[in-house]
């Protein structure tokens, strides 16, 4: 598997596939940042399919690319987020700016 995705229980209830729209997301993300931040990204797997995403323990966001309805939460800030429900790739800037910001200084 390309990527590794935890579940956040163990065993699992409903066990997901990683599915085409998550690669190419994640293929994206990984692609905008540096090797040594890319080795920190961590995925979990909920219940309902989403993926929670941290990067060396500190949030940066949930995407939800399983099933029919798909969203993706957007930190902007340490107290601000929003959340998109479209147009996932453009949003992943948002993203590694937020990684930038927040979270490369204390690596």
């Amino acid at each position: 598997m390309k990527y590794s995705i935890k579940y956040g229980v163990n065993p699992p209830t409903k066990t997901f596939e990683i599915n085409e729209l998550e690669e190419n997301f994640f293929d994206v993300l990984y692609s905008k940042l540096p090797e040594n931040v890319n080795k920190h990204i961590n995925l979990i797997r909920m219940a309902n399919g989403t993926l929670t995403v941290d990067c060396k323990g500190f949030f940066i966001g949930k995407i939800k690319l399983q099933g029919n309805k798909h969203d993706m939460l957007i930190l902007t800030s340490l107290y601000a987020s929003y959340v998109a429900d479209n147009n996932f790739i453009e949003h992943i800037d948002k993203w590694v700016k937020y990684i930038n910001e927040y979270i490369i200084k204390d690596l």
